[in-house]
Formats: C-alpha cells, structure tokens, sequence
C-alpha cells in the first residue's frame, strides 16, 4: 500500500477498488474527477512553465491504460528554455507527474506539453522505405503511407523535441552504461545527426550520451509487409501506461480513462501510484468508470 498513513480513508478506498466489492462500476469522489477534463491542465496548472525546475516536474505523470497519443508534444511544447519537463503516465505511463492514458489522446497531451518550452522546437523526419524486391510492393506502399504508420515500439516519423524534454529509448543502444529500452533521459541538446542527453535516473553521474539514428523494423507480426525506418530510436515520455506504472510511485498522477481499463487489477494499479486522494485526478467521459477485477483469482 502505497498511502500515508494518515490517508487512512484513501487507503480503504484502493482496497475497495481493488477488491471489486462495488462491481464493474465505480463512482468517483468529486475531487478526483474535475470540471476541466484537460490533463495537462490537471497536472501542470500550478506551474510556471518559464522557471520551473526539474524538481517540480519528475513527479507528475499521465497514465491510460494502454498506447500513448499526442500529449507529450503538447506538453512539450509549453515549456520555457530553461525549462524541464514532467513526465506524464498512461494506463500504458510519466514519471513524476504523471498522466494514465488509453490511446492517441495521451500522444497529443505530451506534444502539447512538450510545446509549453519556449526554446526552438527541432523536427526530426524518418527515412521510411518497404522491405521488398517486389517492385508491386514499392507501387503498394507508397512512403507517404510509411510515413503515417506508428507501429507499437516505433518512434514516429515526424519527432518534435526541444532542450528539456524528456524522452525515452526504444531500444538498447549500450546495455552496458544503462541506455536500454525504457530507459528516460532528458535532452540536452539537438543537433542535425545526434540528440545529446541526460539519464534522469537515481543513480546519474551527470554523463551525457550521443543518440544516433538507426534503422528499425517493426516487430508487428500482424502487418502484412515490413518496412524499415531510420530515426532516433526515442519517443515523448511525458506519459506511460499503466502496466508500465507498476511499483512506481509518483507525487501526483493524471488517470486517462477516455478509454476503459481492459484488464484485472488495472484500475488499481493505476489508482495507487500516489499516497492520497489530492495527488490523483481523472478524466473520462463521466465520473462512474469501468473497474475489472476477477473477484475469483482473488
């Protein structure tokens, strides 16, 4: 249990939802599920985007339930120069603040946060071409049509980064010095080849690390070709989900339920990254939502 102690009543509250005694519907109290359904409101309204420092943001996250949209760019993109963006939690996850959220809301949430900095936005475009000797294939899927593709595990064509967004890594590029796939760091600098950045884990030694682009495929087994691209293998971690939020804890979190939770124990998971009713607020479409719990693998 994650709740202070003082939470007493925060704390039976997690314990019913995950417990399902009130069944597949659950009512949320008036301070969780606010007038303004805008997460990056919810999570940031307190802050001044021009002086905040990296210690006001890592605590607050959007969290859906499953892919992120377009929040990180939005986050992004309100930020000041000198500015260091929060990362945001979905049901699939952010890191300090955080926003839960379920699909393309959450990846336009973190582009308009990301385009709350001030300083200059650098666009990043990939190269997409079809892996194939077919010369039908190359008639089929046109690289504008690539272009519009963002396969799980995929950064997208078009990257929108400025200095102080953070940022997550698709792939292991140097197991060795902690750069992995899921690894969060934070950019220090862009230029035309490389991104330079910044780990924001416990253990940073202040190290910056080159970010190349390289060639990636997809590992989607259900598209019926392959295609390559070649871009920065990272994406806006203003957002995570909520499986990804698992045994973390976060100062205050956004639950982006827009879209259902699909799973047992999911709402739970999400509802419990924080320690009290004042640090997790909600949106969906009315304030009674979907909770799924087994009751019988309990």
């Amino acid at each position: 249990m994650l709740a202070f102690d003082s939470e007493k009543e925060f704390a039976s509250w997690l314990l019913h939802v995950g417990e399902g005694e009130s069944g597949e519907k659950i009512q949320l109290p008036p301070f969780c599920y606010l007038e303004i359904q805008d997460p990056v409101q919810q999570l940031f309204s307190g802050l001044d985007f021009k002086t905040v420092t990296p210690e006001e943001l890592k605590g607050s996250i959007l969290v859906p339930p499953v892919g992120l949209g377009k929040l990180a760019l939005h986050t992004c993109c309100k930020f000041d120069l000198q500015a260091w963006v929060a990362l945001v939690v979905t049901a699939n996850l952010l890191q300090v603040r955080f926003k839960f959220d379920a699909s393309n809301f959450a990846m336009t949430s973190q582009n308009q946060t990301c385009c709350k900095l001030t300083c200059y936005l650098g666009i990043y475009e990939s190269m997409d071409n079809i892996v194939s000797n077919d010369p039908q294939d190359q008639l089929a899927y046109t690289e504008e049509f690539l272009n519009s593709l963002t396969p799980t595990g995929m950064p997208p064509h078009k990257l929108r980064l400025k200095p102080g967004a953070i940022i997550m890594l698709l792939r292991n590029l140097a197991p060795s010095k902690g750069l992995c796939n899921g690894t969060k760091l934070i950019v220090i600098q862009l230029q035309k080849n490389v991104i330079v950045a910044k780990k924001i884990s416990a253990d940073n030694n202040n190290e910056s690390y080159a970010i190349p682009r390289i060639p990636l495929i997809p590992s989607d087994s259900n598209m019926p070709f392959q295609f390559k691209r070649k871009q920065f293998p990272i994406r806006l971690a203003f957002s995570m989900t909520i499986n990804k939020a698992q045994e973390q804890t976060f100062d205050k979190i956004c639950l982006d339920l827009t879209k259902p939770v699909f799973s047992h124990g999911q709402l739970y998971v999400g509802l419990s990254r924080v320690r009290s009713f004042d640090s997790v607020t909600v949106v969906s479409p009315n304030s009674e939502i979907y909770n799924c719990v087994y009751r019988e693998v309990l």
